[in-house]
């Protein structure tokens, strides 16, 4: 809830000639005029920060690993001789953690290339590093350069053993932010729909809400179906997500647009709610699952052309079950009592 004077944790990469990759709070990040859960980032952001990754909520983990993946991709925190004037070592230089910005051995497209890597690892493509490494080492042996063929196996090594992405625990979800594209925030404002009626009978829908990948049941919502007649999903999911829609789409202190909505169905549902968006002018990913005969086997329907969307969908699969799994609860809770206020009055229902 954010009560204290802190606020989560993000790692940023900086925009210079020899970028470094720094801690920021979001509180850090609201004063320099940047939102960090909104998608829109400013230009001054991007003048700043190549990219920024998180929230993440346990601080230490995130230091842990990026301090474990150092031995692997060096990074520097110190300036060039052309800034500082002098060739002196740093400390890091000295670990082999420092690819040599203190003492100009190394130019900015070389680095770059480092820095490119890190990124590449906290957006979860650890194997791609792996096989420039690997590239990299062939290449250096081939040229008869064993000692620095050496030194990449060892990097090699050392980075297949580091859990993936800052070796968080598996129930933190981990967006990240990068300023040159909309992004998908699994941690804020995600809304599951689902339906549920027998033969069309006592319809009901239900709208759950997490935020922060938690229930927040003070935001769920019910609603009768009243226009559908008969068992029609595809209808029904659509009149929900209209009446849904026009509230926010007319009254601007109405419910907040979501971050994602997670339909429960497939291409149908999906569509037919990508319809009334369209009808009200607004933009939302939606991402429906359609239900496998396993967890395992349940199928993502989504937009294939966004690579952000199925990036978001794909690494966070087991949240966005959880999303779905619990609109199907509340739907059928909600069912089950319209249908026993029902049969007191009517012994045939």
């Amino acid at each position: 809830l954010q009560r204290d004077d802190k606020s989560f944790l993000y790692l940023a990469i900086t925009s210079e000639d020899f970028p470094k990759p720094v801690f920021m709070r979001g509180l850090d990040l609201e004063r320099l005029g940047i939102d960090p859960f909104s998608p829109h980032l400013s230009l001054k952001a991007g003048r700043k920060f190549k990219v920024i990754y998180g929230p993440y909520t346990s601080g230490h983990s995130l230091k842990l690993a990026l301090d474990l993946i150092r031995k692997s991709i060096p990074w520097s925190t110190c300036e060039p001789p052309s800034v500082t004037g002098k060739t002196n070592s740093c400390f890091y230089r000295h670990l082999g953690q420092c690819p040599g910005v203190c003492t100009g051995e190394i130019s900015k497209r070389e680095y770059g290339r480092i820095i490119r890597q890190l990124m590449l690892f906290f957006e979860g493509k650890k194997e791609r590093v792996v096989r420039q490494m690997k590239r990299e080492m062939q290449m250096a042996a081939k040229h008869l350069e064993f000692e620095r063929a050496a030194d990449l196996k060892r990097k090699i090594f050392a980075l297949t053993h580091i859990q993936d992405v800052a070796l968080v625990k598996h129930d933190e979800p981990l967006p990240y932010v990068r300023l040159s594209r909309e992004y998908v925030d699994i941690m804020g404002r995600i809304e599951g729909y689902d339906i549920s009626n027998i033969s069309g009978t006592s319809a009901v829908g239900s709208m759950v809400v997490f935020e922060n990948g938690k229930p927040n049941k003070s935001e769920y919502r019910k609603f009768k179906i009243k226009t559908v007649i008969g068992a029609n999903d595809f209808a029904m999911m659509e009149e929900v997500l209209r009446r849904r829609l026009v509230r926010a789409a007319r009254q601007e202190k109405s419910w907040p647009l979501p971050e994602l909505m997670v339909i429960d169905g497939g291409k149908g549902q999906v569509g037919r709610v990508q319809q009334v968006l369209d009808e009200l002018g607004l933009k939302v990913p939606i991402v429906g699952l359609a239900k496998g005969y396993d967890r395992k086997q349940d199928v993502l329907v989504l937009d294939e052309s966004n690579k952000e969307l199925k990036r978001a969908a794909t690494t966070n699969k087991e949240v966005l079950q959880r999303v779905r799994d619990e609109s199907h609860r509340f739907a059928v809770s909600y069912h089950r009592k319209l249908r026993g206020k029902r049969s007191l009055f009517d012994p045939r229902a």
